[in-house]
């Protein structure tokens, strides 16, 4: 099949990798983009593995009422929901930096967030690749908008180390 196998375009560029390629359905598949294939690539040659920062924090979304957008501090105005933290672990990044249960976060690296996808969408892929620094995250806290600094820190590993929990080594003599 034609998994694995480049995604090309009309000019003969790879634009990405294919996951998926639905047959009979007139040429429909899913792709990784190339950026992302060449981030995972480099992540796998340096480190064995995908590293991929972590906040540490539950969070809901909830809906802002236009009524409440009037009032709302002006970094939410725009905003149609808000993530709220609802939960945090203890010693995670965002209690490093002093997020506490109750704020409101309203950008990740500089990018607005309305659901908690969007967070990790702005954690992921930050410009160059994502996150392996301290970034910012602004958070709106009774009505005053604070920027902290989020240290970075690995996503923690599963406690359950199977054989699809191992690391990926990149040698040839892994027996």
């Amino acid at each position: 099949g034609n998994s694995g196998g480049p995604l090309v375009s009309s000019g003969g560029k790879v634009i990405g990798i294919n996951t998926a390629i639905i047959s009979g359905a007139q040429g429909l598949s899913f792709s990784v983009p190339i950026k992302t294939a060449n981030w995972v690539l480099q992540e796998l040659l340096m480190h064995g593995r995908v590293r991929r920062p972590w906040l540490g924090v539950y969070c809901q979304v909830l809906p802002l009422a236009p009524q409440y957008r009037r009032t709302a501090v002006e970094c939410l105005r725009a905003h149609k929901n808000v993530v709220q933290v609802v939960g945090m672990e203890p010693d995670g990044p965002a209690a490093r930096a002093g997020v506490e249960v109750g704020d409101l976060v309203a950008l990740v690296g500089g990018k607005v967030v309305q659901s908690v996808d969007d967070i990790y969408r702005a954690m992921s892929k930050p410009e160059g690749g994502p996150a392996t620094k301290p970034f910012p995250l602004m958070v709106v806290r009774n009505g005053r908008v604070l920027d902290l600094q989020v240290p970075f820190m690995e996503r923690p590993q599963p406690h359950q180390q199977g054989k699809a929990g191992r690391r990926l080594r990149l040698t040839q003599d892994d027996k």
